[in-house]
């Protein structure tokens, strides 16, 4: 029987590079391992998916240590497909306790040679900004900029995003990023094949800086990647706006955020701060763990062609009574969820507080945002709250039910879901308190009444509710009442219950996390 390693080494290369895509960091525990031939094949393709990290404040950045082995091992820059990348973390990272680490790692010529190529990778930030100097200085923020000037095939990219400082010329990579996207705009010819930084990217994650005292103000760096060609998926987390967003029908205005050391100026001439308008190729948008305190929703989701797949969770850095019930910005957040009514199949909405739909259902306001999801044509599977579809009646007095409980006269209303609808997924981050249970169960037979055949909903096919149909009472297992009642009209419905954790006390990550999870180790290549 012929084994593995009668295989010519093409094949073998192969099987490599996809044991690599199913598990970034295979071929740096196990694979070089097995025998010299296979560490010969293996080699070039280690930093395939390249972590890009490093807990370790004793050692340096590992943005810094990758670009020290791609500079002496320049052929591998083409097999790098995914790049990790902390802009902050170690920005003096010769200094100190890190000096003589890096005496031991490698010349301190390197850094000089590194700096001299900078230029030919990117001249226009090398003439324009003191690129070359941090570099020679060991500046992260500096070393991935020249990382993605030189990767050009990356197709993934996870980035945290660097701090603004107004006294020093920082954010050498949104500059960098926003010089590559500009000369892709510019090259008009349809044949070019030069490989522009970025332009093969499929997948971008957005990380809030590692340390800024004000998370939520810089959802205007996400503007550049709405121009790259390739991208499908983008996802932030902790990024948000305290001034409208803007598209590129507003003029050249400069828009200012804040940083650590007041309001920043972002010079139009050096960052890319206006969105496009229906011109991105995104599909996927995922705004995780985000903050808007003025318009801006509409914005990102207008700059797409066609999404399919829209993820927001309005997290606790957004004053819920005072802005979200804005009438502003709740109809430039309804709007931005129903504009690609025709193509989107996916929608999750979030909002970390409960309280905030207790806030909805007391007020005399309209709430244009339960009507959004019914234009929504083609959508297949919605998450929401458990009370998204609650409507109080009855008089405006309320009924405390238990000492951190409060609960209003209400009713279901499935007028407010699309009735192409395939799965239904609800939530609650904190506990379903057990004597509440017994009316979710209730009012949500309303809807499953309208499912099966003949039914509005007739292609519902699973229904997803916040806690367990048993709870735990003096030593035994409690049924839920009336949960059998509501299992069986389910079945008969042809609808498939699914019955999850009680609670988060912390909702899951929307956006795409490393796989497996980066371990903060410096990884010797």
């Amino acid at each position: 029987m012929p084994s593995l390693m009668d295989l010519p080494d093409e094949t073998l290369e192969q099987i490599l590079i996809y044991v690599a895509d199913d598990d970034r960091l295979a071929l740096y525990d196990d694979v070089v391992y097995v025998n010299k031939r296979i560490k010969r094949i293996a080699s070039p393709h280690l930093l395939r998916h390249a972590p890009i990290h490093c807990m370790n404040l004793k050692r340096p950045s590992i943005p810094i240590h990758l670009l020290l082995h791609l500079f002496q091992h320049r052929e591998q820059v083409v097999n790098v497909r995914t790049l990790f990348a902390d802009s902050y973390e170690g920005d003096n990272s010769r200094l100190g306790e890190w000096k003589e680490y890096f005496a031991r790692l490698t010349d301190v010529e390197n850094f000089e040679r590194m700096a001299e190529a900078a230029p030919e990778a990117c001249p226009e930030l090398a003439d324009s900004s003191d690129w070359c100097y941090q570099l020679r200085n060991g500046g992260v923020d500096a070393s991935v900029a020249l990382l993605l000037a030189w990767c050009t095939r990356i197709v993934r990219l996870d980035y945290k995003l660097h701090r603004f400082v107004s006294t020093e010329i920082q954010n050498l990579t949104m500059r960098l990023i926003a010089i590559s996207v500009r000369k892709m705009l510019t090259d008009t010819n349809p044949l070019s094949r030069k490989p522009y930084p970025l332009a093969q990217l499929e997948q971008v994650v957005l990380r809030e800086p590692t340390s800024s005292s004000f998370p939520m103000q810089n959802m205007v760096h996400a503007a550049p990647f709405f121009y790259l060609p390739k991208l499908k998926l983008l996802a932030t987390t902790h990024l948000g706006t305290d001034e409208p967003l803007r598209d590129i029908n507003h003029g050249e205005e400069t828009f200012r955020i804040e940083s650590q050391a007041g309001r920043i100026d972002l010079d139009p001439d050096v960052y890319i701060s206006r969105f496009p308008i229906g011109t991105s190729p995104i599909e996927t948008l995922i705004l995780d763990k985000t903050g808007f305190s003025s318009t801006g929703f509409l914005v990102l989701v207008r700059a797409c062609k066609r999404l399919r797949k829209l993820g927001i969770y309005i997290d606790r850095h957004t004053a819920i009574p005072a802005n979200i019930l804005n009438p502003e910005c709740l109809s430039d957040l309804s709007e931005a969820i129903a504009y690609h009514s025709s193509s989107l199949e996916e929608v999750t909405f979030r909002l970390l507080h409960d309280l905030a739909w207790e806030q909805y259902q007391k007020t005399r306001v309209p709430i244009p945002l339960y009507d959004c999801f019914k234009e929504l044509s083609h959508l297949k599977r919605l998450t929401i709250h458990i009370e998204f579809l609650y409507r109080k009646i009855g008089p405006d007095d309320w009924v405390k039910i238990t000492p951190d409980r409060w609960e209003l006269e209400v009713e279901l209303v499935p007028d407010r879901l699309p009735s192409n609808l395939e799965h239904l997924v609800l939530e609650s981050q904190r506990d379903v308190d057990r004597e509440l249970i017994p009316k979710h169960i209730k009012r949500y037979q309303t809807l499953l009444r309208e499912c099966g055949v003949d039914g509005r909903f007739s292609k519902l096919k699973s229904l997803s509710m916040p806690f367990k149909p048993k709870y735990w009472d003096f030593k035994t297992w409690v049924l839920a009442e009336g949960i059998e009642r509501f299992e069986a009209l389910a079945e008969s419905k042809g609808v498939q219950l699914i019955f999850g954790k009680d609670h988060f006390y912390e909702f899951p990550p929307m956006a795409p996390e490393p796989r497996p999870f980066l371990h903060g180790r410096l990884v010797q290549f």
